[in-house]
């Protein structure tokens, strides 16, 4: 077996980058331990997990509310069902749709074909109020899915909203990529190629395939796994079907001397016109982020609303410190990344022309490091059984 690798180190797009004595990863990222798939290849205990207390710091006209997720801090179970942030039904009916969902089964929960019902409207269908959307689930789940429109299949919301109450969120110590790393690491000494981007390839038949790499480099296969970028795969396969619409993201990173807030959570500022979506002093959760003494904010944002980078750095400083005054003072720009095709909308996939040319990835699943493996194990699966 080889593994083809353009970059100069694994992970694509679950990478982290060092940047000035800090650990940035390539936008916002977390991992969930309720990922079977994960569980079943990689030994999460050697990633040094940090992990996030389950709940959230919302910001709402000038007043901060905190919510806990009661299964998993059952002493603040309290605390949640008394909050205002949320409406008495909100609170029941939430609680009933996340009942239901741990009695299910994961069974094609995430199917990204058939989005018949988005996320907003079982929302809505549950009854869902608007105050509860604009604090919680526009913020939260708009920064999971990279929309805050919420036009995410529902099935796929259900997945993940199970995986959120059944499991716990954690970053690596060493950063996201450490995830990838480890898994690269279990290959045989040579098989994986770093920094040789495909081309082109060529196939015969349905049994034999020629790839061809940049410097004139070729690679012969009985076989071949394509798990790239959507326009990358359809390049190669000589689909010249229109990809489907994708989204994008920006991470902006601050330091400060200052710490904004204590709690090991996401903040969500509500309001649609805001250009920070979420961010979080990521150094509560995982110290090993920066230098001692010093802390590291990470900003997501989804829609750079036609500003300059320069504007967007400046903006989201400004959004932070009016809801962390007294550390405005403090901030300090360290990095920031844009990261032109983070998740794929629904619709059909690619599909391979070839028997012996299998495709993986987020362009065949939803966008999650959980689909990404289980788009492996396909893969594989099928290889497999073809001998």
């Amino acid at each position: 077996m080889i593994v083809l690798e353009a970059n100069s180190e694994v992970g694509g797009r679950v990478r982290h980058e060092r940047i000035n004595g800090y650990t940035c990863d390539l936008g916002f990222q977390v991992i969930m331990d309720s990922y079977t798939s994960l569980r079943a290849h990689v030994d999460l205990s050697a990633l040094r997990p940090r992990y996030f207390d389950s709940g959230a710091i919302m910001w709402d006209h000038r007043k901060f509310y905190q919510v806990h997720n009661p299964l998993k801090h059952p002493t603040s179970a309290g605390a949640a069902f008394a909050t205002s942030a949320l409406t008495w039904l909100d609170k029941a009916r939430i609680t009933k749709m996340v009942a239901d969902l741990l009695l299910s089964v994961d069974t094609d929960l995430e199917s990204l074909e058939d989005p018949e019902e988005t996320t907003l409207q079982l929302l809505k269908k549950r009854g869902v109020s608007e105050m509860a959307l604009r604090r919680f689930f526009r913020p939260f789940f708009g920064g999971v899915f990279l929309d805050d429109t919420l036009s995410a299949p529902a099935s796929l919301f259900r997945f993940y909203l199970k995986k959120f109450a059944s499991g716990r969120v954690f970053v690596p110590a060493e950063g996201v990529g450490a995830l990838p790393a480890q898994m690269a690491s279990r290959l045989l000494p040579g098989s994986l190629r770093l920094d040789s981007p495909v081309q082109s390839m060529e196939v015969k038949g349905g049994k034999s395939a020629s790839i061809f790499l940049t410097g004139d480099r070729i690679v012969h296969a009985s076989r071949v796994v394509i798990a790239t970028a959507e326009p990358t795969t359809r390049r190669l396969i000589q689909d010249t079907t229109p990809c489907r619409a994708h989204t994008s993201t920006r991470v902006v990173y601050f330091s400060s001397r200052k710490s904004l807030y204590p709690e090991r959570m996401l903040v969500l500022p509500a309001g649609e016109e805001r250009l920070v979506r979420h961010f979080v002093q990521i150094t509560n959760i995982v110290p090993e982020y920066a230098p001692d003494g010093a802390h590291l904010i990470s900003a997501t944002i989804l829609k750079d609303q036609g500003l300059s980078p320069e504007d967007i750095i400046a903006r989201a400083q400004a959004e932070v410190s009016e809801i962390f005054p007294h550390a405005a003072d403090s901030l300090r720009f360290v990095h920031q990344r844009h990261v032109p095709y983070a998740t794929v909308k629904a619709g059909p996939p690619p599909v391979s022309p070839w028997p012996n040319v299998h495709l993986a990835g987020d362009q065949v699943s939803s966008s999650s490091i959980d689909a990404a493996i289980r788009s492996g194990e396909n893969a594989a699966r099928l290889i497999l059984e073809s001998h």
